[in-house]
């Protein structure tokens, strides 16, 4: 069932129906507005009022730890949920602790005072083609197809319209079409695409070296950009964004980088309980992220291989992690220093060959991977490659790689804060771990992933049977306990849908939400990434990371 609602008030809620005699029923909310809220406990009683705590988020007061919940009366077996989550609702009778940290969505609680019954079957509100707002995609690989064009032509065509899809490569933006199934404009030339279909919001979901240029140039036409992470690969670059911006602000640029770590369930929860003072004040942050011989090698067959590409995986893959410290610090970075190098793939393969096609080592190479049996990647990348002569499936011991596949860092934010961080690509399992220290406890996160989807055989073999996530509190008032994460499906375990809904279904000027990235956030994690590489062509000398964008 959906429920359409829409806002008026910032305390209001939307409803759902509770079905008391089902065991579980669920349900999607949409609304077109949003309201930053915490959802606490529920008590679900059938045919008698229930209550609802109701907590407007208000971030200075929580992280002070004391945040108030306003109570409201609801009608028998209503419910106040998430937008385009599907929930499950236990027996009646139970006591339900909801503990994603997202949003309220608005249902209209002072016009007529509509039942929960009336408002099921409210219709849905309407947007006209000059309401929605117009959307070009830069970039018609993968990521720019599943993770904003589909959706863009899909599900959120109620807020939004694609007009227009840009590559560089001809081949693959008509094979891109083809797989939408649009006719919508495609041009290779991004400036005249602009001209052409006069968007709103410009996508960016090219090779992370270009960019800066597609950013510039719609901030300089007064656009609004929604970047791919990371927002570029150097220093240079940021500087060079911030001027555009601020020149060009008045027309109306603006921009922003999907960070989709900050959206995933377990960091979510990390940062309420952080928040909400769970270990005091934070002293220190150990962060280990491991890529298995699956997902990291796929960095070594693609453009992410070369620095000039990518700025190596300490922007790339890093900026990740960086932004999420970050956000989960509230600080801002100073001094760095590291040391990395280039360990397992590249030179130091004992066979190679140009790419994974017709290699004669296949069947001794634990790293082979035969990708064009995916009738997608291969429209995408093998059938496109005269076009511009990229190789998707490059050898992983090329000799001419130059990104570090293992590097440590140490580094301090302003506020004191000590941080050590470090990248493997080459591990045995996949998966990252998070410790945080405090004044008053600590507490651990801990992801194992599931790899299966990247190919390859060079793997550890039974860790499918123990991917999962653990956050642990070690709290000196309340002992050890572990904190409950709820799943959410989608892909980057549901952070890419979550990221979908804040910008695609929220209006351009509605305030930002805690999780979206603003440019100057965007810019601190290329900046810790910038440094580290500065640091480790030094031998390891410290860099001051703010110095840079001077």
């Amino acid at each position: 069932m959906v429920l359409w609602s829409h806002s008026y008030r910032a305390m209001a809620f939307s409803s759902l129906v509770f079905a008391p005699e089902s065991r579980h029923t669920s349900a999607t909310i949409v609304s077109r507005d949003v309201v930053s809220t915490v959802l606490s406990v529920v008590t679900l009683k059938p045919r008698t009022a229930a209550l609802v705590e109701h907590a407007k988020m208000n971030h200075a007061a929580t992280a002070a730890g004391t945040c108030r919940a306003k109570l409201a009366m609801v009608p028998p077996g209503v419910l106040i949920a998430e937008p385009r989550i599907r929930i499950r609702i236990p027996q009646s009778g139970t006591r339900v602790t909801w503990l994603s940290y997202n949003r309220a969505w608005a249902a209209d609680q002072s016009a007529g005072q509509r039942s929960a019954a009336g408002a099921v079957g409210a219709g849905k509100p309407s947007c006209t083609m000059s309401q929605r707002k117009r959307y070009v995609v830069v970039g018609t690989g993968s990521r720019g197809i599943y993770m904003f064009a589909r959706p863009l032509l899909t599900t959120y065509t109620e807020f939004c319209e694609l007009v227009g899809l840009c590559d560089r490569n001809a081949l693959r933006l008509e094979a891109a079409r083809r797989m939408l199934q649009t006719d919508v404009p495609a041009d290779t030339d991004f400036r005249r695409l602009l001209r052409k279909t006069n968007p709103d919001v410009v996508v960016v979901a090219t090779q992370d070296n270009t960019h800066a240029r597609y950013i510039i140039a719609a901030m300089s036409a007064g656009r609004r950009v929604i970047s791919e992470k990371p927002l570029c690969v150097s220093a240079r670059q940021c500087r060079a964004i911030l001027a555009a911006r601020d020149r060009y602000r008045s027309a109306g640029a603006e921009c922003f980088v999907t960070h989709n770590m900050r959206y995933a369930p377990s960091v979510t929860q990390l940062k309420r309980l952080l928040d909400g003072g769970a270990i005091g004040r934070i002293l220190s942050v150990n962060f280990h992220e491991n890529l298995d011989r699956r997902h990291g090698a796929d960095y070594f067959r693609r453009w992410h291989r070369m620095k000039s590409n990518s700025g190596g995986l300490q922007i790339h893959k890093a900026s990740h992690h960086f932004d999420t410290l970050n956000w989960l610090v509230g600080s801002t970075p100073q001094t760095l220093c590291a040391r990395g190098a280039l360990m397992f793939y590249g030179r130091n393969g004992p066979f190679r060959h140009t790419r994974c096609m017709g290699c004669p080592h296949c069947g001794r190479c634990e790293l082979f991977v035969d990708m064009w049996h995916n009738p997608q990647k291969k429209m995408l990348y093998l059938d496109a490659e005269s076009a511009d002569g990229y190789i998707r499936d490059g050898c992983v011991f090329d000799p001419a790689i130059d990104i570090e596949d293992q590097f440590a860092v140490l580094y301090t934010y302003a506020n004191g804060v000590n941080v050590t961080y470090s990248l493997t690509a080459f591990a045995s399992y996949e998966g990252w771990h998070i410790q945080i220290e405090g004044t008053a406890g600590r507490v651990e996160l801990r992801e194992v992933h599931d790899t299966r989807w990247a190919g390859g055989t060079s793997v550890v073999h039974g860790l499918e049977r123990i991917a999962g996530r653990q956050l642990t509190l070690y709290s000196f008032r309340e002992g050890v306990r572990e904190i409950p994460v709820a799943d959410e499906e989608g892909t980057h375990g549901g952070a890419d849908p979550a990221i979908q809904r804040d910008f695609f279904a929220r209006p351009a000027d509605a305030p930002l939400t805690d999780r979206q990235a603003p440019l100057e956030q965007a810019v601190q994690a290329v900046l810790i990434g910038h440094a580290v590489n500065v640091s480790i062509a030094r031998g390891g000398r410290p860099v001051d990371v703010q110095s840079l964008l001077r």
